[in-house]
C-alpha cells in the first residue's frame, strides 16, 4: 500500500516495516513474562484487541500519512506475538 498509494520505493517500505518486526520479536521473546503477569486468557484477549484496534486504525488513517500506516503495522505485528504464545 505504501508503494502504490504514496509512491515510496520498496527499500523505504522495508525501513517503515522494520519497527513492526522488532516489536513482534520483542513481544515474542517476552511472551512468557506476559502470560505469567496477565494469564493466558487475558493475554489472548489483549492480542485480539490489539489486532482489531490496529486494523480499524489503519483503515481510518491510511490516507493521512505514511507514519500512521507504519504505526498501524507495528501494532498489528506485535498483536500476533500474543497469539503465538498459546500454541
Amino acid at each position: 500500500m505504501a508503494q502504490g498509494v504514496y509512491g515510496i520505493t520498496l527499500d523505504k517500505v522495508s525501513f517503515i516495516l522494520l519497527p513492526s518486526y522488532v516489536a513482534a520479536a520483542f513481544v515474542g521473546v517476552n511472551g512468557g513474562r506476559i502470560v505469567n503477569k496477565f494469564g493466558s486468557y487475558k493475554a489472548l484477549l489483549i492480542g485480539i484487541f490489539c489486532a482489531v484496534v490496529s486494523s480499524v486504525f489503519t483503515a481510518c488513517m491510511a490516507d493521512k500519512g505514511i507514519i500512521l500506516l507504519g504505526l498501524g503495522a507495528l501494532l498489528y505485528a506485535a498483536s500476533f506475538g500474543f497469539y503465538i504464545l498459546h500454541f
